[in-house]
């Protein structure tokens, strides 16, 4: 069994119930094993929040914000990440940027409960969620002594090697493969 983290969009900022995405026109996005760096970028600290406890009793943190200002999060972290990522290709962060605007929904969600089931229990997978959103404020000089880059760094191994060429790794993918960056 695979593990994903999924990006998709809604009206409301309330997690959707399970099949309600099926008839939705807006893009449903994935990526296994991985926690694409463009979603990581339109998030902050406060826009995390713990869902009420499953099944199994876990509360999974939960990302969601009004889509225009993850667009505007995004935007205003372009030259971090492109000063960051010398493998990020502009184009893929173009396609990525347009996609968000084109879409009508007016909330972007960023489930990670998969991902953080892989690497723990919900209470485990809260401080390393965290400790990624704070990678954007820390500068450069400051990386290497950091404990939220350490973990970035000990967990995400996607930015490194043959896959920091790939735009899977910055965007992730969807279901059938039509994104400008897919193609």
């Amino acid at each position: 069994m695979a593990a994903y983290s999924s990006l998709y969009f809604t009206d409301s900022p309330l997690p959707p119930a399970t099949g309600a995405l099926a008839d939705s026109n807006e893009p449903y996005l994935q990526s296994r094993y991985h926690l694409p760096l463009f979603w990581l970028a339109m998030y902050e600290q406060r826009d995390l929040t713990v869902l009420t406890a499953d099944e199994n009793g876990d509360a999974w943190p939960y990302l969601v914000k009004r889509r225009l200002d993850a667009i505007e999060m995004l935007a205003s972290r372009e030259s971090w990440l492109v000063s960051h990522f010398p493998t990020l290709d502009r184009a893929w962060l173009n396609a990525f940027q347009s996609m968000l605007s084109q879409n009508s929904s007016d909330y972007v969600h960023f489930d990670t409960s998969d991902i953080g089931g892989m690497l723990g229990s919900a209470e485990d997978w809260l401080p390393k969620l965290s400790a990624y959103l704070k990678i954007f404020d820390v500068p450069q000089d400051q990386e290497d002594q950091n404990e939220s880059w350490r973990i970035f760094r000990q967990i995400e191994g996607s930015f490194s090697g043959a896959s920091a060429h790939e735009s899977w790794a910055f965007c992730g993918t969807s279901d059938d493969g039509n994104m400008d960056w897919e193609r």
